[in-house]
């Protein structure tokens, strides 16, 4: 089983690579840096977890989060 770091390491590179494709791709915004991505899925992700967050609510807190990143 794999350590909690090193599986967060994983994704990190992961988001990463999604990051610079969407820059080069034009779809995120060219100021986004890794840091303030990684914060705001792991920010989301435990308030959705801890808070009991339905559905509806999760979807149209990543839509906005979505939004903030487009150019």
């Amino acid at each position: 089983m794999r350590q909690l770091p090193q599986t967060l390491g994983h994704l990190e590179q992961a988001v990463a690579t999604l990051l610079a494709q969407a820059r080069s791709a034009g779809t995120v915004r060219p100021e986004v840096q890794l840091p303030e991505v990684m914060a705001l899925l792991i920010s989301v992700t435990q308030g959705a977890l801890h808070g009991g967050w339905p559905p509806g609510l999760q979807s149209r807190t990543l839509a906005v989060l979505f939004a903030g990143l487009r150019p």
